[in-house]
């Protein structure tokens, strides 16, 4: 089970209900999962001393503060497998658009004007997201090089 479905299944849990084996056994194993299960179960439990302290009205401004104070953050990473997989992709597609259909129709109707264009837009592309790609793993990155450089001397 994924991190981001472990939580999902958590939150999605009744007052007092018990989480699933498949839960159970994520938290078990994953630390990170398991802090944070922790982390809101302690606010649960604030939010449940607090209740009939205040008006309902009060409530939920006390809620959200308890969330603008909560240090968990949220965020889905791709891994970098999954960037190079895509564009090795696109570097395919490249290659492979000069004998597609599409393209010999395009000469046969258009001329070859098109390929400056078309060069130029997947170039960009692929520019692009290579940008994107390195600026998501610059950690990974660098210590790929710290690796590479030690290993060479």
């Amino acid at each position: 089970m994924k991190c981001e479905k472990c939580m999902t299944g958590y939150l999605l849990l009744d007052n007092g209900q018990k989480p699933s084996l498949s839960i159970r056994v994520h938290l078990l194993l994953c630390e990170k999962c398991r802090r944070e299960v922790a982390e809101l179960a302690s606010h649960f439990e604030t939010i449940k001393s607090m209740e009939p302290a205040f008006p309902r009205r009060g409530v939920e401004e006390n809620v959200m503060q308890i969330i603008r104070h909560s240090q968990v953050m949220y965020s889905k990473k791709v891994s970098a497998t999954t960037w190079i997989s895509a564009e090795l992709l696109i570097l395919a597609s490249i290659v492979l658009v000069q004998f597609s259909p599409a393209k010999i129709w395009l000469d046969a109707v258009i001329g070859k004007q098109h390929h400056i264009i078309l060069s130029a837009t997947l170039g960009i592309l692929i520019t692009i997201f290579s940008a994107l790609l390195i600026m998501t793993n610059l950690d990974a990155l660098n210590d790929f090089k710290r690796r590479f450089f030690t290993m060479i001397r």
